[in-house]
């Protein structure tokens, strides 16, 4: 995987081979028993006397039901054990299991539904007993078997929405950001215009997500705001600014449109590295006390001086 950089020739992108990760997960061949298989379609079924293991595959993910046929103890509780070997991080969360490669979600198995013979809901959720062993524990109290466990495994969608504030305004203004730290994979910036910042009513926030293997991060993983003041509009429009001080990583232009320090408006040039230092930052300026710097700003290279120029309308 390669970003694209209009300033190389594409014999000179640099590109990324994409992580190899895999799941394993297995059943208690004791609580499953010895059965048959039986493939219609899209869905696969190994079945037994105890348990009915389905597998189907349609647009939500990879659905796998366990229609367990009858009590598999004397206790009230039904537990379905699962061995789980990755070399993923998981982290488990009640109804959801999810693995994780370095930071990004790449997996999740969840929406556990589980209802008994009369369609009853039953409650249920994924408990660890060690490193590799999990179980789905169900509560089969007054319930009627079969009982049916019904988990989704899926990718992350990546739908940001961090914003966290009812009139923030998140994703007014959204694009692709390069490669802001060197990693091989295209990062997103989204604005914010109207994200209040403590007491700065509409001060506008930004946010960055780092792109990987697995899509973009689950959270960001930096939200600027360098306007400091009450209605600048910080993330009216935000866009890559292609690598503007040459130090190998992409930058970004933020236009606050509302911005005022003093007889001008003003919009935001930030600097990425890898550690993203949003003190490096420039003010860009339109001539005029009533000019809106920022309102729509894009960057362009100028081949005449080998560097970018800036186009303000």
């Amino acid at each position: 995987m390669g970003d694209f950089d209009p300033m190389k020739r594409p014999d000179e992108i640099k590109y990324k081979q994409l992580p190899n990760w895999k799941i394993n997960f297995n059943l208690d061949k004791k609580q499953v028993g010895k059965g048959i298989w039986q493939v219609t379609g899209n869905k696969a079924e190994y079945v037994t006397d105890n348990i009915t293991v389905q597998y189907i595959n349609n647009e939500e993910g990879m659905q796998q039901n366990f229609i367990v046929q009858k009590p598999l103890s004397k206790k009230e509780d039904l537990k379905i054990n699962l061995s789980i070997k990755t070399k993923l991080k998981t982290k488990l969360n009640g109804s959801q299991l999810q693995f994780f490669h370095k930071k990004n979600n790449v997996l999740n198995y969840k929406d556990l539904m589980v209802w008994d013979a009369n369609n009853k809901p039953l409650a249920a959720s994924f408990h660890k007993n060690s490193k590799e062993n999990y179980f789905i524990k169900v509560n089969t109290k007054d319930a009627a078997f079969p009982i049916t466990i019904d988990p989704i495994s899926t990718v992350p969608d990546n739908t940001p929405d961090d914003a966290d504030q009812a009139s923030a305004v998140f994703g007014v203004s959204v694009a692709s950001a390069g490669d802001l730290n060197g990693d091989g994979y295209s990062d997103v910036i989204i604005g914010a215009y109207a994200y209040d910042d403590g007491a700065n009513a509409d001060e506008g926030r930004a946010f960055v997500y780092h792109g990987s293997a697995g899509g973009l991060s689950a959270t960001p993983n930096n939200t600027p705001d360098d306007a400091d003041q009450t209605g600048a509009r910080f993330g009216w429009t935000v866009a890559s600014a292609g690598d503007v001080n040459g130090d190998g990583y992409s930058d970004v232009i933020i236009g606050a449109d509302l911005y005022n320090d003093g007889a001008k408006k003003a919009g935001f040039c930030i600097m990425a590295a890898p550690a993203w230092c949003t003190q490096q930052h420039t003010e860009m300026h339109q001539a005029g006390a009533v000019g809106l710097a920022g309102r729509g700003c894009k960057w362009r290279w100028v081949q005449r001086c080998n560097y970018w120029g800036l186009f303000i309308r």
